[in-house]
C-alpha cells in the first residue's frame, strides 16, 4: 500500500493539494493520515482511489503464488473492513492481537500522537475484540517484539508457510 501511495502522489495532490507531497514528491503519509482520520469524506476518497489498486496487486501476487504451489501469507491491514474483497483468497484469517489500551499506547508512542488523535486511528477501524472473535488463528502482539517474532514465527511454521 505504500509503495502504491507514492505510485499514485500525482493523484493524491489533484484530490488533496501539494502540502500532502514531501519535497521528493512522496506522499507525507503523516499528514495525509491527519486528514483521513479527522475527514471521512477525504478518507473515502483516498479508499476510492487506492484500494482498487491494492486490491489488485494483492491478487496478482497471491495468484502467481498459488500458480507455483507455494503456501504464502498475505498482510491485510483492513481486513476485516475489507473482507468482502479479500475472501477469494483467504483460507485462514490470523489476527496479530493487542488490546484496545495497549494499541493505543503503542500509537501514541510511535507516531507521537495525544490520545484523542490515536483514538480517532484506531476508531477508524473494525473493534479489536470484534477482530478476535473473526479470525481463526489469534496471535499475541501484547508483549515485546521478541515474543511476538516468536509467535508469529511458530503460527508460520505451523501452517506450513515456513519451509
Amino acid at each position: 500500500a505504500h509503495f502504491l501511495l507514492n505510485e499514485n502522489a500525482d493523484q493524491i495532490a489533484r484530490l488533496f493539494g501539494d502540502q500532502y507531497l514531501n519535497e521528493n514528491n512522496t506522499v507525507n503519509r503523516r499528514q495525509l493520515g491527519s486528514l483521513i482520520f479527522s475527514d471521512e469524506k477525504a478518507k473515502l476518497k483516498l479508499e476510492h482511489l487506492l484500494h482498487p489498486l491494492i486490491r489488485q496487486e494483492i491478487k496478482a501476487q497471491s495468484k502467481a503464488l498459488a500458480q507455483k504451489d507455494r503456501n504464502h501469507f498475505i498482510d491485510i491491514p483492513l481486513y476485516f473492513e475489507q473482507a468482502n474483497h479479500y475472501q477469494e483468497l483467504s483460507n485462514i484469517v490470523v489476527l496479530i492481537y493487542a488490546p484496545f489500551a495497549l494499541q493505543l499506547k503503542r500509537l501514541q508512542d510511535r507516531n507521537h500522537f495525544d490520545e484523542q488523535r490515536a483514538r480517532s486511528y484506531l476508531n477508524a477501524q473494525l473493534d479489536i475484540e470484534e477482530k478476535k472473535n473473526r479470525a481463526k488463528i489469534i496471535i499475541d502482539n501484547s508483549q515485546d517484539l521478541d515474543y511476538l517474532e516468536q509467535q508469529v514465527q511458530s503460527t508460520l511454521k505451523e501452517l506450513n508457510v515456513l519451509r
